[in-house]
């Protein structure tokens, strides 16, 4: 069963899972994450997509960038 089951991060106690959490599936956010073309021709579907991508990923990039390391050059 655990390999058959959805993903989910467990912090909740009903049946929400990652996808639902997201409001995407995983499919589609792999999609949008390699996503390089006109945003013009894309369905409405696409780009709502894409918005709820950008939307999850603006509020994590800290999480993704260095820690900031203070250098001490007076010595």
């Amino acid at each position: 069963t655990i390999l058959s089951a959805k993903p989910t991060d467990g912090l909740w106690d009903d049946e929400r899972t990652d996808e639902d959490q997201l409001g995407i599936s995983y499919d589609e956010l792999e999609w949008a994450m390699n996503f390089r073309g006109d945003i013009t021709i894309l369905t409405e579907n696409q780009k709502q997509i894409l918005f709820i991508y950008k939307k999850h990923r603006s509020k994590n990039i800290h999480k993704m960038k260095d820690i900031p390391v203070y250098i001490d050059d007076s010595k």
